[in-house]
This record gives structure tokens, sequence and C-alpha cells, in this order.
């Protein structure tokens, strides 16, 4: 297997040994300037490991169901797409900078929730790897507009689950508060729960409860799971909810940090996505087992793992170039992973050259900002290159035939421009491959699945 180092967007990493949290300054040496663009900066994440005489005692088996979340137009948009275009937006129109990125907001971003289990009650949670924190709304949640006055509770749509309180009380002088681009902004408390996830129970990890805030919801979901490393926490010293300034932020352990340090399972999770169904899967300390994802024997060189530093942070891998027909692109780029993202954003010259090798040629529409095609069209073979590996598209993933283009009845390809960057392999890729995060070595596995 081959290894793909991974990058997480703009943070740190620290595993305080004190159980109150603190805040340890960024070591330039993390950052990576080649790589960083404008508004957006490329961090080395520091790997962690079990801690000295915690030797891991559950290897396998640990594996739970994905649930894709249905679309609407409320929920919230957490893609990368959605996030970096409209965080460059803003800033050029503030004068910062200017520059392109992705063009239109992923009209058909997905989110996939997660059953979690708090004090021994399962709720459903939204999979959140561009953040920390394990959080879930208060029972009696304030609901505000985004003036932060306070509406009716039905206009944030939460599930049906509400935490009662935490098993000792809130942390004294600590809150918890999370600002998104797209004006969602939550606010509560941290506490103790026991929590069960992939059956591995944490005791006493540290947990948030949101007890006001402005939010979009699904119907289904009341909070989210940070899968993340522990210098994306959003803990903040004292008791004011709307206090985020860099000088009161606090870091604690998360979840899945938690699980690694306790010896409950190896410092690895992975993701492994279903295109015919509306299911996938999360598997913690291995890979899923093979009599649920078929892999082929294409796998990864192992790429660094990286962090692109927004709001929310995306982990994020260089990789070594593509390949469309016979035609090479041997180029390293750093490249989002977002279930979240539909398509693949990719640097201007690769995506033309993709969409130009279909037959018919695909025809850019600006109001889409993506390309399409006649739904019957004929698609390029088309591989994403790591080191000696191909990790090659199924042809029935470059077509979207449901998105149609009512004027022209053509549908979207899979593929489209990412104009400045950054650049994204959404589910167009990852609906191909199962993905490893070796949190202990800092890189990622990818493993190609054979076609299905």
């Amino acid at each position: 297997m081959l290894p793909l180092f991974f990058i997480l967007v703009g943070c740190c990493l620290s595993l305080p040994s004190d159980p109150k949290p603190t805040r340890l300054p960024i070591p330039q040496t993390d950052i990576v300037p080649s790589l960083s663009i404008p508004g957006v900066e490329i961090r080395r994440p520091r790997p962690f490991s079990s801690a000295p005489g915690a030797p891991v005692r559950k290897k396998h088996g640990n594996i739970a169901k994905l649930k894709r979340l249905p679309k609407s137009h409320s929920n919230q948009q957490p893609s990368a797409a959605a996030y970096f275009a409209k965080h460059l937006r803003s800033d050029a129109a503030h004068g910062a900078f200017q520059t392109g990125n992705v063009s239109a907001i992923d009209r058909s971003a997905s989110q996939y929730s997660v059953e979690v289990v708090l004090n021994g009650s399962p709720v459903h949670l939204v999979l959140n790897t561009g953040g920390s924190d394990t959080w879930v709304r208060a029972k009696n949640f304030t609901c505000l507009n985004s003036a932060s006055d306070s509406a009716s509770g039905s206009k944030c749509d939460w599930g049906s689950y509400g935490a009662s309180g935490f098993r000792d009380g809130p942390i004294y002088d600590q809150h918890f508060a999370v600002k998104n681009q797209d004006g969602s902004a939550l606010s509560g408390q941290l506490g103790y729960m026991d929590v069960t996830l992939a059956n591995i129970t944490v005791k006493n990890q540290e947990v948030a409860i949101a007890t006001q805030g402005t939010w979009h919801g699904d119907n289904i979901t009341s909070g989210m799971l940070g899968m993340a490393y522990p210098s994306l926490t959003s803990a903040y010293s004292g008791n004011d909810l709307n206090d985020t300034s860099d000088d009161s932020a606090l870091e604690y352990p998360p979840l899945f940090t938690s699980m690694v340090t306790d010896g409950l399972v190896e410092p690895y999770w992975s993701i492994a996505i279903d295109r015919n169904s509306s299911d996938g899967l999360i598997t913690l300390g291995d890979l899923p087992p093979t009599n649920l994802v078929n892999l082929s024997n294409s796998h990864s060189e192992h790429p660094n793992l990286l962090i692109a530093k927004y709001q929310p942070s995306y982990y994020t891998a260089v990789f070594d170039g593509f390949k469309i027909g016979n035609t090479e692109i041997s180029e390293s780029y750093p490249l989002v992973l977002d279930s979240a993202t539909t398509l693949a954003y990719l640097p201007p010259d690769v995506a033309d050259t993709v969409n130009s090798h279909f037959r018919p040629a695909a025809t850019y529409i600006w109001y889409y900002g993506s390309h399409f095609v006649p739904c019957n069209a004929t698609p390029p073979i088309f591989s994403v290159l790591i080191g000696s590996s191909r990790f090659e598209i199924n042809p029935v993933d470059m077509i979207k035939h449901d998105v149609v283009d009512p004027k022209t009845g053509m549908c979207q390809t899979g593929v489209t421009s990412g104009r400045d960057g950054p650049y994204i392999l959404g589910l167009t890729f990852l609906k191909n491959v199962v993905v490893g995060f070796d949190m202990a070595a800092g890189v990622i596995d990818v493993y190609s699945r054979s076609h299905y």
C-alpha cells in the first residue's frame, strides 16, 4: 500500500496531558508556504498515537453506518466548494484580494449522518471532517435569526433528540462557540458524557451542548461529530458566549483522539461512500471488511496528510497528477478530500482537458459554474495519480444524470474547474475509493474499489 500524506488546513496539533484545555502557539514550521493560497493556509498536522502503557484492546469490527441526509433548501451546505467560494468572494468584495475559486456553490452538496450514543441515548449527528467538536443541541435550545433575535424553534429544524445535561454539570468558566461563514453560529456549554461510536465507548468525554444559535437543519440530526485534530476544537475561556477571540481559545482532546490515547482503537479511521444507495461506512482502527467493500489491487503511496485552514478546515493531500485517456498530466496538486462536495473541482487546464475528451465535448454553463454534456455522451477514461498508482473513476460517475439543465436538456459532468483553488475531490472521486486516515503517521491511504 502506498501512503498519501494529508494536510489539515490552518491548524496545529497538540495533545495536552492536563485535563484543562490549553492553546499552544502554532509553530511557523507547520505552515507550507508553497501550497498556501490567499485566504487559505496549508499546515502539517502533528501526528498522535496511544499513550504509553495503553495498548489497543479492540482492533477490528468498529464499524458504523453512514446515512446520506435528504437535501432541502434549508440544509446547511458544509461543502468545501461552498465555503471556499463564499470566503474568497467575500474577501474580494472587501478589497482583500481578487482571485477566482469555485465559481458557484455546490447546489447538490451532501451530508452524511451517523448514530452516536450520548449517556445511553442514541442521536443522529452530522459527520464533520472539517471540525473536531462533538456537540448536540440542548433540549431547550433557543433558535436565533441572523440578527440574534429569538425565532420559532422550528426554524432550526432539529431532529427529535435534545440533551438534558452533563453527568456532573458544565465545566466551570468555559464555553463552546462556533461561527461559520454561511451565517450559522452556535454557542453553549462544555461538559462530560459517556460517548459511544462504532461500538467503542469513551467514558467522560468532553462534548458541547449548544444552547442557542442560528441553524438550518434537516429534521433528522441534532448536532455534529467532529473527526479532525484537537487544534480545531471550539472551546473558549470565560462565560461570554460571544467570545471567540484567539486569546481565550482553549484546546481539548476530541472523541477520536480520546479513543486513541485511551488505547481503545488504533490511530486510524476510514470512510467508504456507496454510489448505489444512500449509505456509507465509517470504520475506526481499520479498513472496512472485504465482505462490505470490494477493494481492487490499486492502493496509494501514502501521501502526506495536510490541513487546509479555513472555517471549517479540510483534510488535504498532495496528489501527483491525472490521466485523461492517453494524456498524462504529471504535476503535483494539493486536493481537498470532502464527502460534502459532489463534483471534482480541479485546476482549470485539467478540468478543460477532461471535459474536452467527452464525446461530444462538454460545454461550460456559467450559471452552474460547471460543465454539461448530452446525457448519452461517452465519458473519457479519467484517473487520479498517486505515485505509481492510478485510481480510475468509474464512467458512471463522470456524468450526473440527476442534474439536468432544463434549457438544454444536458447533464452535468463530474469534473469542473476550481479556478484559482483550492482544488477538491468530492463524491465523483470518493465513490470509487476507500480512504484511510492514519493519524499516527500523518498520511492518507487510498484504496481503489472494484467497479460496482
